[in-house]
């Protein structure tokens, strides 16, 4: 168990640490930044970096409860069983019967 924590943990470090030095690179890019903007994007990228593992479930289980959603919709709109119709020359075979 303790095996695994410390796996997680690496590799939350490792991502999260790839992440911060793959945005922080693109933000320094940017060469018409004012100071302002450029401190609110450090701090975007912070929460980003920091909150990154609870945004990332949460993403999946929206998606997966709206393809399963759209999945019923569907499912429910078309019949499942749809009889062949009955040719007529049966029904003009009952209908003489009945009159008969």
């Amino acid at each position: 168990m303790k095996l695994l924590i410390f796996a997680s943990l690496i590799t939350y470090v490792l991502i999260s640490s790839y992440f911060f030095l793959n945005w922080l690179r693109f933000f320094k890019r940017s060469y018409r930044s004012s100071p302002e903007n450029w401190f609110l994007s450090m701090v975007l990228l912070a929460i980003a970096v920091l909150f990154w593992p609870f945004v990332v479930p949460f993403s999946l289980i929206a998606s997966a409860s709206s393809f399963i959603t759209k999945r019923l919709l569907s499912a429910t709109s078309e019949p499942i069983y749809q009889p062949e119709p009955i040719p007529t020359a049966l029904i003009e075979c009952v209908d003489l019967a009945e009159k008969a």
